[in-house]
């Protein structure tokens, strides 16, 4: 059936920041959260994008929020033949179908007749019901893990500073390793970048924790007449300039980089692993010595000044050993977390 013939739009209410904001509630319209105001017109419940589509255009908004205008959630007009859950199930994971009906160019706006002309597939209400049920389920194992990996990510960080935190002397990280920065061959000089075959990393790589593999090359040559340098494999990569500042990374191959990346070379007195961790778990103490106009640039030399806990080798690897099993039961938890969204599907296909 059409939806609209099954369904009614409830529109969000418009609400204007300057004289309504507020403190309790926050305010959704078709993307993320804008303000708070001090009223709530919806609970729990799924939200469609009326303006300014993106692909993810239908979303679950948990506990009390106000509806703007650029927003719309829907009621059905017959319970007898339509339960509301089962059709917000359907529009979410087949929610392309909804995006289709945007119209706009430089921005999809959704278009209401088209939007309403959707064919939906109407089974039995007692089969609606176990469709629902059965997508519950899986939605309740899918937080229930979320959950999980949570903790084990917070037990790690509280983990790392109750091992080392207070119980070593500090070492600047200068005094305990030799660091350097990459560079860019000039952009005019096409000889720098003609038949690259020198990865080349900039500072948005950073953040992946272990780097494999870079986006970018330049040439022998370009990397021969530019301040840009080959770091060798277990160098520490640390981020610099803007919004990637703090981000660190493990180099695992042989790579250059640009000048917005600190490298902190290898050596015997500590492990690539301990540093990332150690640095990961000290983002915000990095943020503060951060300066620049802005403050939001990270030097080389405060890199170098930044004092960090050693302990003995041996130490440092049981420490790490310990994280990475916590790190696997995340990831284990993760894999299980991304197969959700298509066991939702094949509950539709089963019954559908």
């Amino acid at each position: 059936m059409k939806l609209g013939e099954i369904s009614e739009i409830d529109y969000g209410t418009r609400i204007v920041k300057k004289s309504e904001e507020g403190t309790i509630y926050p305010v959704y319209g078709g993307g993320g959260e804008t303000f708070r105001a001090n009223s709530f017109n919806r609970e729990d419940c799924f939200v469609i994008s009326r303006f300014g589509m993106s692909p993810e255009c239908i979303r679950f908004i948990k506990g009390e929020f106000f509806l703007n205008d650029s927003g719309m959630t829907l009621n059905t007009k017959q319970k007898n033949m339509l339960k509301i859950e089962y059709l917000n199930y359907y529009l979410f994971l087949n929610q392309e179908r909804v995006y289709l009906c945007g119209r706009g160019v430089a921005q999809k706006n959704i278009d209401i007749e088209a939007f309403n002309s959707l064919q939906i597939p109407l089974p039995p209400i007692n089969i609606q019901e176990k469709i629902v049920a059965e997508i519950e389920v899986l939605e309740k194992k899918e937080e229930k893990a979320k959950k999980e990996a949570e903790g084990l990510r917070e037990g790690i960080e509280e983990l790392f500073k109750k091992e080392i935190f207070n119980k070593f002397s500090k070492i600047k990280i200068g005094e305990l390793a030799e660091t350097s920065s990459g560079g860019t061959p000039l952009r005019s000089n096409f000889q720098y970048y003609e038949n690259p075959t020198i990865p080349w990393l900039t500072s948005s790589e950073v953040r992946q924790g272990n780097i494999y593999k870079s986006e970018s090359f330049i040439s022998e040559l370009g990397l021969k007449e530019s301040s840009a340098k080959l770091f060798p494999i277990n160098s520490v990569l640390l981020a610099m300039y803007g919004a990637t500042a703090g981000q660190v990374g493990i180099l695992r191959f042989e790579a250059s980089t640009n000048q917005a990346i600190c490298g902190i070379l290898p050596n015997e007195r500590y492990l690539p692993e301990f540093m990332f961790y150690h640095l990961k778990f000290q983002y915000e103490d990095l943020l503060k010595a951060r300066t620049g106009v802005a403050r939001d640039n990270l030097s080389q030399d405060k890199i170098k000044e930044f004092e960090i806990f050693i302990p003995p080798i041996e130490e440092q690897r049981e420490i790490v050993s310990k994280i990475e099993k916590l790190e696997e039961k995340i990831n284990q938890l993760e894999k299980g977390i991304s197969l959700i969204p298509s066991l939702k599907e094949a509950v539709l296909e089963k019954y559908l």
